[in-house]
C-alpha cells in the first residue's frame, strides 16, 4: 500500500488517484525547455495542501466558536441558578 502520498490529506484521492502494482499515478504535462520546464503536478499538489489547510482553520473556528457557546450558556446557567 502506498503510503508517500498519505502525509497530505485529499492528495490520492484529487492527484494521484490511479493504482497500479502498488503505485499511485497520475498524468503530468511537462512543456518548455530543458532551461525553462512547465509542469502541472505542483500546481494540482499546491492546491490540495490550501485546500486541506482552510477546511482545518474552518474546523478549528467552529469547535473554538461551539466550545465558546458551551462554555457562555454554562456560565449564564449558573448565574441566573445562583441568583437569590
Amino acid at each position: 500500500m502506498p503510503i508517500a502520498v498519505d502525509w497530505l490529506p485529499g492528495l490520492r484521492e484529487q492527484v494521484f488517484n490511479q493504482e497500479k502494482e502498488g503505485f499511485v499515478w497520475t498524468p503530468v504535462q511537462i512543456s518548455g525547455t530543458p532551461e525553462n520546464l512547465q509542469e502541472d503536478l505542483s500546481a494540482r499538489v499546491i492546491k490540495v495542501a490550501k485546500d486541506t489547510t482552510i477546511q482545518k482553520a474552518e474546523d478549528t473556528a467552529g469547535q473554538a466558536i461551539d466550545t465558546g457557546k458551551k462554555l457562555f450558556q454554562k456560565g449564564l446557567n449558573e448565574l441566573l441558578n445562583s441568583t437569590p
